[in-house]
């Protein structure tokens, strides 16, 4: 079990090694481990279906993050907008929802070489997927350098 102390224990000794950490806290703000996920992040990257269900799951967070006092976070976040294959929803809908809120709105598009969910290899992605990816990176490093001026 990872509690907050365990988290805040791999996190320091991570942070002797690595500049850079990424982790994927799940969707539970009401447990110690992402409440100290949530401390220590520098920046926010959220992916969202394109469909309603998806915006209104990343609307009910962001609020919960912004009542907690991580509004700056909220707003230096990147979101990931991304599409399916079985299910078109209406990214430019969606995308406007959070147009005020977050720094960048990147769309993704549904690319078949992710589909299977084993490992990724870059070259077989589409070229749009590669493009949404690399601005995605850009994106991320620019709120990564801003907040570290900060």
């Amino acid at each position: 079990l990872v509690d907050a102390d365990a988290f805040e224990k791999v996190h320091e000794i991570l942070g002797r090694f690595y500049s850079l950490i990424l982790i994927d806290t799940g969707n539970n703000h009401r447990v110690s481990h992402f409440k100290a996920a949530l401390e220590a992040a520098d920046h926010l990257v959220i992916p969202v279906s394109a469909g309603a269900d998806g915006a209104h799951a990343a609307e009910t967070m962001m609020d919960t993050f912004e009542s907690l006092g991580y509004g700056q976070l909220v707003k230096n976040a990147v979101v990931l907008l991304n599409d399916s294959a079985t299910r078109r929803g209406d990214a430019t809908g969606v995308a406007a929802k959070f147009e005020h809120r977050v720094r960048a709105i990147i769309p993704v598009p549904f690319d078949p070489a992710l589909d299977s969910g084993d490992e990724i290899d870059f070259d077989a992605l589409q070229p749009s997927t590669r493009a949404a990816y690399q601005e995605a990176a850009a994106a991320i490093a620019h709120g990564l350098a801003d907040s570290s001026e900060s």
